[in-house]
């Protein structure tokens, strides 16, 4: 369907007012299946995917907030780049929070300002040090494992 939207929700601000599934054993069951399992119960990195399939599995209505009637503006930081103050002019459709899942607030967008103005001078610079000190990290594992990627392939290409 082209209207996917309606049927999947971000689930680091998922809210569920009835039941799912009627026991742990029912939801187990459901999460264990072959063509769930990996979705639900494999993806170590994402839980994601195994929500929204768990949820449009128990069929239980859902409501997504970003869509009309409620037309409320994304709650996502990686959606506004440097222009967030745009989209808010309208107080009912303002975010209620925003989270930065995927994107680090490292000053380099004005929409991080927001969560800089909760900090001390002292606190937004430790917090950006820290978000500096973990992109290297993940830079230099990143660059370990091309290096290791292109050993093999050299190794496995050799006569």
């Amino acid at each position: 369907s082209t209207v996917w939207q309606s049927r999947v929700f971000n689930t680091g601000q998922f809210a569920c007012d009835q039941k799912l599934y009627t026991s742990f054993q029912s939801l187990k069951t459901t999460a264990e299946k072959p063509e769930h399992i990996d979705a639900c119960l494999k993806n170590r990195f994402h839980e994601q995917p195994g929500l929204n399939l768990l949820v449009a599995l128990s069929e239980v209505p859902i409501t997504n907030i970003t869509l009309p009637p409620y037309n409320i503006e994304s709650t996502w930081a990686g959606d506004y780049g440097d222009h967030y103050e745009r989209y808010w002019n309208n107080e009912a459709q303002k975010p209620y929070l925003i989270h930065w899942a995927g994107k680090k607030p490292d000053g380099s967008s004005a929409i991080d300002q927001l969560l800089f103005n909760f900090l001390t001078q002292e606190e937004k610079q430790s917090f950006i040090e820290q978000i500096r000190q973990e992109l290297a990290r993940q830079s230099y594992i990143r660059t370990i494992a091309r290096k290791a990627k292109a050993a093999y392939k050299a190794f496995c290409e050799t006569p």
